[in-house]
């Protein structure tokens, strides 16, 4: 079983964004078969993080990563967990002046799982009409994705990874039962989750 990470958007924990970031494109996106970037974005250093609450979770939403809390840092360094292939500190924060300091926050990058996608047990909305790009890897079916409603993946090309990105779905991470248990063992807080098989179906742990 793979789940899509998302946010809660529940209301219970804190919020964020980047404060006033600079962008430049990240090479590691880049597709090995074809070269067409994947449409990641790095966040320059030095780093502000605007936090909107008091109330400071395990996984903080809405940056695009999202941002992670140095305990989660340290319990998944110890794990055993694969994909993850870094953690990148945040510097700075702004918070509520009646807020307490939060712990450390880091961004992370995860790597791109071989596995495509089963259209055929898939349910996807794709956008009007095609694009002359394509590539069996990122982009087999030459058209644009509006929505996805159940993913069903060719697991011929799973190699173990527990938090991965697919080369089709530009910048959308997955995850495994694996990670998803050992989140609920450690009771990490603030994570968004659907199931492939239903998109519908929002938990939060």
């Amino acid at each position: 079983m793979f789940y899509k990470l998302v946010w809660p958007a529940n209301g219970r924990f804190a919020a964020c964004r980047p404060y006033k970031p600079s962008y430049i494109a990240a090479g590691h996106d880049d597709c090995p078969l074809c070269g067409r970037h994947m449409g990641g974005r790095y966040w320059e250093h030095p780093r502000t993080l605007e936090i909107e609450g008091t109330r400071f979770p395990d996984f903080l939403f809405p940056t695009p990563y999202p941002a992670v809390s140095e305990r989660f840092v340290a319990l998944y360094k110890a794990s055993g967990l694969k994909g993850i292939l870094g953690f990148e500190e945040i510097e700075h924060y702004r918070i509520r002046k009646t807020a307490a300091r939060s712990d450390k926050y880091y961004t992370l990058t995860a790597m791109r799982s071989r596995m495509s996608i089963n259209y055929q047990e898939s349910e996807i909305d794709f956008g009007k009409g095609g694009h002359e790009h394509f590539c069996p890897l990122c982009d087999p079916q030459s058209r644009t994705i509006d929505r996805i409603k159940r993913l069903a993946l060719n697991e011929e090309g799973y190699a173990g990874e527990d938090v991965f990105k697919l080369y089709a779905t530009g910048n959308a991470l997955y995850l495994s039962e694996r990670f998803v248990d050992f989140v609920k063992k450690n009771r990490l807080t603030n994570l968004g989750l659907c199931p492939l098989d239903d998109f519908e179906k929002r938990m939060v742990l």
